[in-house]
């Protein structure tokens, strides 16, 4: 197992950025004890427990110069030898512009990202490596050495809930926020014609879905394996962890791309809806 020193940097509120590092460092047979990540997730108990974490608010991440002052001295007292950026290869707001101060290794995750992220950082860091985790990313937009590819296997587990299901039913699946699930919800019950009973996974609270009686919600737990085989109907975002974790449940699943700051739901769908 690697046990070199590596900051990782995982700007964003939705679960994906974190699944993504994580199946990562697991692929890659690093151990998160000698990881240091810098994040403004909500989802940190996600995190593996042995992982040193350092929570900072969006507003920190904005103000470039403050945020790269800290993580340059991260990188000093902390004896980092890698950097692992997950997404943005300039940062969300261009805070890691001046990364190539750093002469250590610099490997990026790169996901699909709007072309509008790339008209505002023209010019990003020099990269040893860029990591491809999905179709779609246009490579060269990217400065590098290597070029590599990986699928991640983004299934880490099932929820060990025992349940037995109300047939027949419908499965929504997306961690969050809640004006989504319940768009996903609405698309559920218009398609609702023989008394499917709406099973929702989610992250986030769903009070006025929570006392109907034809509607169950899961909360913050692994994919209930039995729900996702034998739904109806699986009713999805098209952020990169939900999208990827359910590409064996394609020819039932319904996807709803929804507009983020950066992340191109809509070119992923268009990808998919492509190569069905």
């Amino acid at each position: 197992m690697t046990k070199k020193n590596i900051l990782i940097y995982a700007f964003g509120m939705g679960l994906g950025h974190l699944n993504r590092i994580i199946c990562y460092l697991d692929q890659h047979d690093i151990d998160p004890k000698h990881c240091t990540i810098v994040t403004n997730s909500r989802y940190l108990d996600y995190l593996p427990i042995e992982m040193h974490i350092q929570k900072f608010s969006v507003d920190f991440f904005a103000d470039s110069a403050l945020f790269f002052s800290k993580f340059k001295q991260l990188v000093e007292t902390l004896d980092i030898q890698e950097l692992l950026i997950d997404v943005y290869p300039s940062g969300f707001y261009g805070e890691l512009s001046n990364l190539n101060t750093f002469k250590i290794k610099k490997t990026l995750l790169a996901r699909v990202l709007k072309h509008n992220y790339f008209r505002k950082n023209p010019l990003g860091p020099l990269y040893n490596t860029v990591v491809v985790v999905e179709k779609g990313v246009v490579t060269s937009n990217y400065q590098y050495q290597t070029l590599a590819y990986c699928k991640l296997d983004l299934v880490t587990g099932y929820s060990l809930k025992k349940l037995v299901p109300k047939y027949p039913f419908f499965l929504i699946l997306h961690s969050g926020p809640p004006i989504e699930v319940v768009k996903l919800y609405k698309k559920a019950l218009g398609q609702r014609k023989h008394n499917e009973h709406i099973y929702i996974q989610t992250f986030c609270r769903l009070e006025n879905l929570e006392n109907l009686p034809f509607v169950t919600i899961i909360f913050r737990d692994l994919p209930v394996k039995v729900l996702l085989d034998e739904c109806q109907i699986l009713f999805t975002g098209c952020g990169f962890n939900t999208f990827w974790t359910t590409e064996s449940y394609r020819e039932k699943q319904q996807i709803i791309p929804f507009v983020r700051g950066f992340d191109d739901q809509f070119r992923r769908k268009r990808i998919a809806d492509k190569h069905a």
